[in-house]
């Protein structure tokens, strides 16, 4: 009994030295993952909005009906407008999504994935970038769409990844679902002024 006492003060301790540690690393360090969060998310934007190698300045946000939106401008010239949607659809939990219009807000300048968790080697291919290319090469498929274009072909412009259609089209739909979402919104901004 007196073993067994002694065996449960050490795991005890153990735990408690163990879970201290982390929580005091977890507080020297979750600064510094936020800055990098929101450094890649910038990063993420600008992309969407103008492409690889460009600085992107963005607006402070501003709510366009449900959507919390970013206007981006590329030495002072207005670039178009970004905004994150979320779908459940896909194959694992949400994938957040960056969808950017161009700045006439009739077509995407781009899209650009946030965060997924989708199956590694099917799903996760939606940021798949090609030997010799610099770009997700399904993501590359969605730039200068009109919405009525943003759908899985033959009806629309979008290839499938092969063996994840599921992906394929929580994406696409997101993205559709989320350009429209923003064009009614706007239109909807614009009659009100």
């Amino acid at each position: 009994m007196q073993n067994t006492a002694r065996l449960v003060v050490v795991l005890v301790t153990i735990c408690v030295v163990a879970s201290g540690s982390l929580a005091f690393v977890n507080s020297l360090t979750a600064e510094r993952i936020q800055i990098n969060e929101e450094k890649e998310t910038q990063r993420l934007y600008g992309e969407a909005l103008a492409g690889l190698g460009r600085t992107v300045e963005l607006s402070e946000p501003r709510q366009v009906g449900n959507l919390v939106c970013y206007e981006g401008s590329v030495n002072g010239e207005p670039v178009g407008t970004a905004f994150i949607v979320t779908t459940n659809k896909g194959y694992g939990p949400p994938i957040e999504i960056i969808v950017a219009v161009d700045a006439a807000g009739d077509r995407l300048a781009g899209v650009r994935i946030k965060k997924h968790q989708e199956t590694p080697g099917l799903g996760a291919n939606i940021v798949k970038v090609r030997p010799d290319e610099d770009e997700p090469w399904f993501l590359r498929q969605f730039k200068d769409l009109t919405s009525d274009r943003i759908l899985l072909k033959p009806a629309g412009e979008i290839d499938a990844i092969t063996a994840a259609t599921i992906s394929s089209r929580a994406v696409v739909d997101a993205v559709r679902e989320g350009f429209e979402e923003f064009a009614r919104a706007r239109s909807e901004l614009a009659g009100a002024q």
